[in-house]
């Protein structure tokens, strides 16, 4: 308590007391000076970043989460569908605007129901088809390749949505890989215009 006491006045700490010391072995001292700073201490490692994950609320959100499941496939297919039309045509301004809003209102619901690695992952592929929209980025067999993982990626996460509705591991973290995805869709936003 004393501690706390000088620690709240701004007054100087107490020493420790000895018996709360361990000694340490004792290293035998250096024969020969060195004239040589001291090393400086290694970087701490970072840590590998783990993939976030969504966990579904399904006391408070299941029929909420029922209507995001259904327009999720909905939006799904209306994305692979739209894509294979990009094939056809890349410049066609209607294709890319709908795959644009079925990103987006992919990402509005995410966010609705705290889903944040399914908005995150859909707002950045809205964000690719906006450039696309705003001629800022040229479709090509990259971009749609993109377009096709990230809904891969989607059509992963709205699997185990769907699967936990049913019963099925209720409740445990579902965690998909993204972190990767993202970079590359970034990266893709961030070259030269086209």
């Amino acid at each position: 308590s004393g501690v706390l006491d000088a620690w709240g006045q701004g007054a100087a700490l107490p020493p420790v007391p000895g018996e709360w010391i361990t000694p340490r072995a004792s290293s035998p001292a250096p024969a020969v000076a060195s004239a040589d700073p001291a090393p400086a201490p290694a970087a701490p490692i970072a840590p590998v970043a783990s993939e976030p994950g969504i966990r579904l609320n399904l006391n408070d959100d299941t029929e909420l989460l029922r209507e995001f499941h259904s327009e999720s496939l909905e939006l799904l297919q209306a994305i692979e569908q739209g894509v294979l039309r990009l094939e056809e045509n890349p410049a066609e301004p209607g294709t890319i605007d709908a795959i644009f809003r079925a990103f987006h209102t992919f990402k509005g619901g995410a966010g609705f129901l705290h889903l944040d690695a399914l908005r995150d992952l859909a707002h950045h592929l809205e964000s690719l088809l906006d450039a696309a929209r705003r001629s800022q980025l040229r479709i090509t067999s990259e971009i749609i390749n993109l377009i096709l993982a990230g809904a891969d990626t989607l059509k992963r996460f709205t699997h185990e949505i769907g699967v936990q509705l049913g019963g099925v591991n209720a409740g445990a973290p579902i965690s998909i890989p993204t972190r990767d995805l993202i970079q590359r869709v970034d990266a893709a936003l961030h070259r030269t215009p086209a």
